[in-house]
């Protein structure tokens, strides 16, 4: 978070980092695999006041005795999915990949999915698929918004939206 915050300040847009303490990202469960149950969001309402762009720390979180947990593989999908469970708002998540794809990415004869529904999505985590965590998808579902997952090295492309429509299309 903190390069990341360099490299946008160095494009003259002023950031705040936040870590889990700081947002008092609450976990229960396991220290390795522990699961969110409560995020303070007035820190970033605060920092949004201030016309900060805010960046937060995901993969983490602190537990009743106050010591750091991790959320487990999928964590940082996870954190966004809880973010944007706290503010109603839907998730963009960006990998190496340009969405999701009916096999593996890597096999260019698998097809991208422009859009897939939230139980299809987690099935397909749940057997192996490792765009977005199944977890985050779960969040997502519950608290009824969409996750675009995108590619990081081609963000303006088109990605796949995970969202609440029963037809899955392929493009």
């Amino acid at each position: 978070s903190a390069l990341f915050s360099m490299m946008l300040q160095n494009m003259q847009l002023p950031t705040k980092t936040f870590q889990a303490f700081q947002l008092q990202i609450t976990t229960f469960g396991p220290h390795t695999n522990s699961k969110i149950y409560y995020i303070n969001k007035q820190p970033i309402l605060d920092a949004f006041k201030n016309n900060l762009v805010c960046i937060v720390s995901g993969f983490q979180g602190v537990n009743e005795n106050n010591e750091i947990t991790t959320l487990g593989r999928g964590g940082s999908d996870t954190t966004a999915a809880a973010l944007g469970a706290v503010f109603s708002k839907d998730v963009e998540i960006y990998s190496d990949f340009s969405g999701v794809f009916a096999g593996d990415p890597r096999d260019f004869s698998f097809k991208k999915i422009s859009r897939i529904n939230h139980d299809s999505m987690i099935s397909m985590a749940n057997s192996g698929a490792g765009v977005i965590d199944s977890r985050a998808t779960e969040i997502a579902k519950k608290f009824s918004f969409d996750i675009i997952s995108k590619s990081s090295t081609k963000p303006n492309h088109s990605g796949s939206v995970i969202c609440e429509i029963e037809s899955d299309i392929i493009s």
